[in-house]
């Protein structure tokens, strides 16, 4: 028969075991980068807004044809809004980015890669660092940006992919100023068929604080791309789809349309009415 002292050896052999098993599975989902990681594309940083664009939708002329086609001209500026209000905050950073696709990393001693490189942006010389390592079975990213006799090594964004590069996300911080700004979740299959990207605006104690738009494209023969856009404040959710290759489309906007029916354009965007089914 077991005394109580041997007992207690038992159990504290036990909770030793338990500990350093769960410390091999935590280290197990920090992946060692033996290869540098491929950089998920543009495509999951910044949002194809002239996919929406490509026929003037964003051109208000203010003549006679406008007045023919609300629906579509609605969703041009509903998300012609979002695209000034990202893109201002985006500049810097969505330079950066675009310019780390076209540069060689270099593996360092710790096992990180690095991309270190030079871009021009608002007319300046910036410097940048983009580091990748292993965390939580993906890959953790992080840009350090520096700007000609202004800031040096400011953190601009963060992210993580999984190892195939099929879903992740990444959040920006406001200009020199290490706040939360963005936060962008995309979503895709490896022959980008399919994808999805939303900007969710995190700034705390802003009014805007969850507002999001989220774009993406689809494999349907119908309609095979589409907004959607949220506005917390006015619990106010506007949804666009169109055909990328006619242009013809529709929109569903309960709070400015008054009601929950889609409202469709033809290749024209002219106002039509909406097929059947």
């Amino acid at each position: 028969m077991k005394t109580r002292k041997q007992k207690s050896i038992f159990l504290l052999g036990i909770f030793l075991v338990f500990l350093i098993l769960s410390s091999c599975t935590d280290n197990s989902t920090a992946p060692e980068l033996e290869e540098a990681p491929e950089i998920p594309p543009e495509s999951t940083f910044n949002m194809d807004f002239s996919e929406f664009s490509k026929t003037g939708g964003f051109i208000l002329d203010g003549n006679d044809a406008d007045k023919t086609r609300p629906h579509f001209l609605f969703s041009a500026v509903t998300v012609g809004i979002w695209s000034a209000i990202v893109g201002v905050g985006m500049l810097i950073p969505s330079a950066a980015f675009v310019h780390a696709l076209a540069q060689d990393p270099v593996r360092q001693d710790d096992g990180t890669w690095i991309w270190s490189y030079n871009f021009f942006a608002q007319g300046v010389r910036h410097t940048a660092r983009l580091e990748a390592s292993g965390e939580n079975s993906g890959v953790r990213w992080d840009m350090f940006i520096s700007r000609e006799n202004g800031f040096t090594d400011y953190h601009w964004f963060t992210g993580w992919s999984n190892l195939t590069g099929t879903e992740g996300y990444w959040e920006l911080n406001e200009a020199e100023d290490e706040k939360k700004f963005l936060r962008i979740d995309w979503s895709r299959n490896t022959a980008n068929t399919v994808a999805t990207i939303r900007y969710t605006d995190i700034r705390e104690g802003a009014a805007t604080n969850g507002n999001y738009i989220e774009y993406g494209i689809n494999e349907d023969e119908l309609y095979d791309a589409h907004f959607e856009i949220y506005d917390t404040v006015q619990d106010n959710r506007v949804n666009i789809e169109w055909n990328r290759t006619t242009g013809e489309g529709r929109v569903n906007a309960p709070v400015h349309f008054g009601d929950s029916n889609w409202y469709c354009w033809d290749a024209n965007q002219m106002d039509v009415d909406c097929p059947q089914g």
